[in-house]
C-alpha cells in the first residue's frame, strides 16, 4: 500500500500569512503599550522575520520584539508568548490549494499521515481548525511521541503506524533537512515544497513542487514507478 506523509507548518499551513494576520491582532490588543503609528504590514514583515518560519523560537522572538523601540509601556516575554499561543494556532491559514490537493490524493486511493514537530496542543489545534483529521489515517506529533524530525525515530514510528514500506512512501515538507533529508535517510522518497527555505545541499532535490496543485501529479509519478 502506498502512503503519503505530510509536514504541517509551511506545507499545509501558510505560516507567513497566519503571522501577517496575527500582526493586526497584536497591534490592536497591545495598542495601549505601543507607540502610535505602527504600520500593520511592516510590523507583519518584522514578526515573520523574527519567527523565521517557526524556527525562531518563542523566547527568542519575544525577547527580540521587546528590544525593538516600539513600546511606550513594557510587557513581559511570557505575556507575548502567551498571546501568540492563544491566537496563532487557532487562526492558521491554509496553504493555497490545500483541500483540493488532499482530496485529490484521497480520491486516488493513497493513504495519508501527518508528521509534524511541535507541541500537542498547538498542532492539534491547527489540525482541528483546518479540518485536516478526516484526510489522515494518523497524526504523529513530536510533542506526543518524544522525538522530532529529522530524527529517524519519528519517521520510523510513522511508517510503523501506517504499516507501509519506506520504499512505497512519499514525504512532503518544506524543510530541506528536517523533512527532505530526514525522510530520505529512512528510505522514503521526499518531495521538497519550495519557497520557504534556501536549499542548502549541493545535490538538487530529485522531486520538488512550488505549489500544492502540482503535488498529486508528482506523487503519482513517484509511486506508480515504484
Amino acid at each position: 500500500m502506498s502512503c503519503v506523509f505530510f509536514d504541517l507548518d509551511n506545507t499545509l499551513t501558510d505560516r507567513s500569512e497566519t503571522v501577517a494576520a496575527y500582526a493586526k491582532v497584536f497591534l490592536q490588543d497591545f495598542e495601549s503599550h505601543l507607540q502610535d503609528g505602527l504600520n500593520a504590514e511592516i510590523f507583519g514583515q518584522l514578526l515573520n522575520k523574527l519567527d523565521a518560519g517557526g524556527y525562531g523560537g518563542h523566547e527568542n522572538r519575544s525577547r527580540a520584539l521587546i528590544d525593538r523601540p516600539i513600546w511606550r509601556k513594557p510587557v513581559s516575554s511570557d505575556e507575548l508568548i502567551q498571546h501568540w499561543q492563544n491566537w496563532v494556532p487557532g487562526h492558521s491559514v491554509p496553504m493555497d490549494g490545500m483541500h483540493d490537493c488532499l482530496q485529490t490524493l484521497e480520491e486516488s486511493g493513497y493513504r495519508m499521515a501527518l508528521v509534524t514537530n511541535g507541541s500537542s496542543q498547538s498542532q492539534r489545534t491547527k489540525i482541528s481548525v483546518l479540518a485536516l483529521a478526516s484526510y489522515f489515517d494518523a497524526c504523529i506529533i513530536s510533542g506526543e511521541v518524544g522525538c522530532a524530525k529529522p530524527d529517524s525515530a519519528i519517521f520510523n514510528k510513522a511508517i510503523e503506524i501506517m504499516g507501509c514500506e519506506p520504499g512505497a512512501s512519499v514525504f512532503v515538507g518544506d524543510h530541506p533537512v528536517n523533512d527532505y533529508q530526514g525522510s530520505l535517510a529512512c528510505g522514503m522518497t521526499p518531495v521538497w515544497f519550495e519557497g520557504r527555505h534556501i536549499w542548502p545541499h549541493i545535490r538538487p532535490a530529485d522531486f520538488s513542487v512550488r505549489k500544492l496543485s502540482e503535488l498529486p501529479g508528482v506523487i503519482h509519478q513517484i509511486l506508480r514507478s515504484n
